[in-house]
C-alpha cells in the first residue's frame, strides 16, 4: 500500500539548535517517525513543515 506523501528530505541534513532539519524543515521526531506515519500523519507533518519554512524564512521585499 503506497503512501501518498513522499519524504520531503532533500539530502541536506543538518539539525539546528531546535532539532529542526535545515534542509527539509522536519523535526527530529518527524524524521524518525516518517516511515511509520499514515497518509494523514504525513499530510499533517507537511503542513507543519510549510509553517516552519515560512516562520524561518520570511519573504524578502525589494525596495526599488
Amino acid at each position: 500500500m503506497p503512501l501518498t506523501e513522499q519524504s520531503p528530505c532533500i539530502g541536506r541534513c543538518q539539525l539546528n539548535e531546535r532539532d529542526v532539519c535545515t534542509g527539509c524543515y522536519r523535526t527530529i521526531h518527524d524524521i524518525i517517525q516518517w516511515r511509520s506515519y499514515s497518509d494523514l500523519q504525513r499530510r499533517e507533518a507537511v503542513a507543519r513543515i510549510e509553517q516552519c519554512k515560512s516562520a524561518l524564512n520570511p519573504p524578502v521585499f525589494s525596495h526599488k
